[in-house]
């Protein structure tokens, strides 16, 4: 009788060669126009390497009324979600804030995505991006 191990044969990814070097992915535009949409951060998981989203901060901050104003958002796309922060608040130094607790892992060619979008015809916003991933051996 051949007895089997329940034990996985993969170490958890902390124990295979992680990477801080992207501890803390951040991003700032400042006193940006309306624009439509634009990319803010691009990285994308290494090959022969996994990576992990665990944290996403996003801060949108009114600096200058718009007229009309249009919906504006911040949004973090991952491997596995959409983390959004989305308003039409036109009151200036209003501040929209969320923070998002994740466990999105990614394979190596994975593309992590922040883009910002305002769809005033006036006014300025700053967008503030935070993020914490995790790179590990595949």
């Amino acid at each position: 009788m051949r007895i089997q191990s329940a034990v996985a044969s993969r170490l958890p990814f902390y124990d295979r060669n992680p990477s801080a070097f992207i501890a803390g992915l951040t991003s700032s535009s400042l006193n940006i126009t309306p624009i439509g949409s634009q990319n803010l951060v691009t990285y994308t998981v290494p090959s022969l390497r996994r990576a992990m989203l665990s944290h996403v901060s996003h801060n949108i901050r009114r600096r200058t009324a718009a007229a009309p104003v249009g919906p504006y958002f911040l949004e973090t796309v991952s491997g596995g979600g959409l983390y959004g922060t989305r308003s039409g608040n036109n009151v200036v130094d209003n501040v929209e804030r969320a923070q998002f607790a994740c466990q999105d892992t990614a394979p190596a060619g994975t593309v992590f995505l922040v883009r910002e979008g305002d769809a005033s015809t006036g006014g300025t916003l700053d967008f503030y991006f935070g993020g914490t991933v995790t790179e590990y051996d595949a």
